[in-house]
């Protein structure tokens, strides 16, 4: 009995680090094993008549990734003919959108039954039908009561009107009442309120300067401190980290741009020009000096790893200085 039982907990607890070791695996998988993409686009060149715009038909977007030996893949055209239309797959199998039955059929069939051609009765319509010739029966017993209770409200109606008469009255001689120094009061209560407005209107404007110049000091101060400049060093060291691991590895674009204005291309080309040593390899720039026009070529290749996304932002989000920088900045808004 004993070795039977043994045995039991040696399969369970086989089974259990078998378990285990594949979550482990799967989680090494999804954190370290990047997921490719490329981006393909093109804009045939087109030179722009006077009054012609941006054409989106000519466009054209392709955007596929896959992670893991194609294990999980997707895609997104534009145009498509089905539509724009963004596709997810599993092992080659379409997991997104799912493909829905016919529901023509279905549609038809509620419309016979709506209509009374389908075969089943519908005893929803015959009640109705007999609370109809119900209410018809009963009607003309309501009339008498309804005749009766139009005149106990009329009556009412002149009442009220009656008492509404007489309030006016007594107000209207109230008001005839108020005294020549009643009026002179009220209007000195009204110049004294007209002196007093610019005051505190300039007061309101002094605190509220006052409270925006505090706020400013504060922020200085923030900016100064060495806690900040730690915390600024962190995050810039690791969202440049993490724009690099994101921006495409391959990169092959071209432009063919016109604005129309000499002096306005040539300010585009002096701000490539001062880019070419980085951009050299990555973008070829035609330009036109006498045109508007626009033509885009574009292919794109790179990888996102997972692990370095949330290695980035943990790093960031649970540090002490970050932590006390974005507090300060709370604190100084809130005040």
């Amino acid at each position: 009995m004993l070795a039977v039982f043994l045995s039991v907990l040696k399969v369970v607890g086989i089974v259990l680090a078998v378990l285990l070791l594949i979550a482990i695996l799967l989680v090494l998988l999804v954190l370290f094993v990047p997921v490719r993409y490329r981006i393909k686009g093109n804009y045939p060149k087109t030179v722009f008549a006077e009054g012609e715009g941006f054409d989106k038909d000519k466009a054209f977007l392709s955007v596929k990734f896959s992670w893991l030996l194609h294990v999980l893949s997707g895609k997104f055209f534009y145009p498509n003919p089905k539509g724009t239309e963004f596709v997810i797959r599993v092992l080659g199998v379409k997991i997104f959108p799912r493909k829905f039955g016919n529901k023509a059929d279905d549609g038809a069939d509620k419309k016979k039954n709506r209509d009374g051609n389908g075969t089943k009765e519908n005893p929803e319509a015959e009640n109705g039908i007999i609370f109809c010739e119900e209410f018809v029966n009963k009607k003309e017993s309501f009339k008498d009561e309804n005749t009766s209770l139009s005149e106990h409200i009329e009556n009412n109606i002149t009442e009220l009107n009656q008492k509404d008469s007489e309030i006016t009255e007594e107000k209207n001689e109230d008001e005839d009442k108020d005294t020549f120094f009643d009026k002179l009061k009220k209007v000195a209560n009204t110049a004294l309120e007209l002196i007093k407005k610019p005051k505190h209107v300039f007061e309101k404007n002094q605190y509220t300067i006052s409270r925006v110049c505090d706020k400013i000091r504060m922020i200085k101060n923030t900016l100064e401190n060495d806690i900040f400049k730690r915390a600024y060093s962190l995050v810039k060291d690791k969202l440049t980290r993490l724009l690099k691991m994101i921006l495409p590895d391959k990169s092959n674009i071209e432009l063919y741009v016109g604005l129309g204005d000499p002096a306005t291309e040539a300010e585009l080309m002096s701000v490539y020009g001062v880019l070419y040593p980085v951009l050299y390899d990555k973008i070829k720039f035609t330009p036109d000096f006498e045109n508007r026009a626009l033509g885009v070529d574009l292919d794109l290749k790179g990888h996102i790893t997972v692990f370095t996304v949330i290695y980035c932002v943990a790093v960031c989000y649970f540090n002490k200085d970050v932590k006390k920088v974005i507090n300060r900045f709370k604190k100084i808004m809130n005040s």
